[in-house]
């Protein structure tokens, strides 16, 4: 399975930071020592891809995939 996850931010002076915050976040939900479905056997995630607009007041973005190696 493979989900496309998007964080969005308004532009300004911390949208960077902003974005990281929520992107460690996503991964934190997927990370803990459960699984996330018992037929989950291996979760994974792509490297981040930032779009930062070039002005304030636009929205940016941060996109990663999630991979999630189930076994039926």
């Amino acid at each position: 399975m493979e989900f496309n996850i998007s964080a969005v931010a308004k532009t300004n002076k911390d949208t960077t930071y902003t974005l990281l915050d929520l992107t460690r976040s996503i991964r934190e939900l997927f990370t803990t020592k459960q699984r996330f479905t018992p037929e989950a056997r291996n979760i994974s995630f792509s490297e981040i891809r930032f779009d930062i607009a070039p002005s304030n007041a636009h929205l940016s973005f941060a996109d990663l995939q999630l991979h999630i190696e189930v076994v039926l």
